[in-house]
């Protein structure tokens, strides 16, 4: 008999936060208005679990602001604003939330939460488990493979855009696994990093579907055109794409302590939780889930 696929959510969690605060942003006139941020953030998971028929859920959260790639690259993420006071105290919350739900909330000091995604991946990745990855942070594509899909919720958090390996690349032209030779070239402006000099988005994707990979285009430097060949050929360029893929490149082999160790814990309803929603006056979801308590 054929093992049940286990459908499992990976939430890019200070991703997720952010994108809810600032699609409420205009609506948060309030000081203390902190009941319209937990309310949509526990609400837009809860439809998403529902929707997607998750089994199991884990949260990755960032561990602080500097992580061992500020130790690389001192400018790395370096204009990055601190992390609204609001959404500070409702993230607290939240986290509760998520530990009456049984849903796991992890951080992993010196690295960030796309780091500990890469490696629950690593550690459950079977052919019975399939991944679905929440986020709008385009460098957790890297890890779409067979059964891991990366639910872009850039536009919509609860219509997210499916990317497969396929989706992917009819959309970029390029595999999942060359984002973080593309990256390097071209660079990220949204964590600071610089790519090479005068390599734009359509060189770098021409250079990829040409050679592969980055070492292949430098093994066949003498073949590019005078201008890219002079690039290529300077020590400075294998530089800066030496520091890039290591900047850019998600870490997936964290280790796991006893104190931490992974387990899967199925989704959980119960008068705990209810109690949690009474308290803080989040009526609305209580109903919602009372009506939808054996939907896992």
């Amino acid at each position: 008999m054929k093992p049940q696929i286990k459908k499992i959510l990976l939430v890019d969690g200070n991703n997720y936060l952010y994108r809810i605060y600032f699609a409420l942003y205009k609506a948060l006139k309030k000081e203390d208005d902190y009941n319209l941020i937990l309310h949509s953030l526990i609400y837009n998971l809860e439809k998403l679990l529902l929707n997607l028929k998750i089994d199991y859920c884990f949260f990755a959260f960032d561990f602080k602001k500097t992580t061992f790639r500020n130790d690389l690259y001192k400018d790395y993420k370096k204009d990055r604003p601190k992390m609204p006071e609001k959404l500070y105290k409702c993230m607290q919350l939240f986290e509760t939330y998520l530990d009456k739900r049984n849903i796991h909330a992890l951080k992993k000091e010196n690295y960030e939460a796309d780091d500990v995604i890469a490696s629950l991946i690593t550690h459950f990745y079977q052919n019975d488990n399939l991944f679905y990855i929440l986020s709008s942070d385009i460098d957790l594509c890297q890890l779409i493979k067979k059964n891991v899909i990366f639910l872009n919720i850039s536009k919509k958090i609860l219509n997210p855009d499916f990317w497969t390996e396929e989706e992917f690349f009819n959309k970029f032209n390029f595999l999942p696994s060359q984002i973080i030779d593309y990256k390097s070239m071209v660079g990220d402006p949204s964590d600071n990093i610089k790519g090479v000099e005068k390599v734009g988005v359509k060189t770098a994707i021409k250079l990829l579907n040409n050679y592969t990979n980055i070492e292949n285009i430098f093994l066949n430097a003498n073949n590019l055109d005078k201008k890219l060949k002079d690039i290529f050929l300077l020590d400075e360029t294998k530089d800066i794409l030496k520091k890039n893929q290591t900047l850019i490149k998600l870490v997936d082999n964290l280790y796991l302590s006893d104190q931490e160790k992974i387990i899967f814990k199925s989704l959980k309803i119960n008068n705990d939780l209810f109690e949690f929603l009474i308290e803080h006056k989040l009526q609305k979801i209580l109903i919602f889930l009372k009506e939808k308590k054996n939907y896992q």
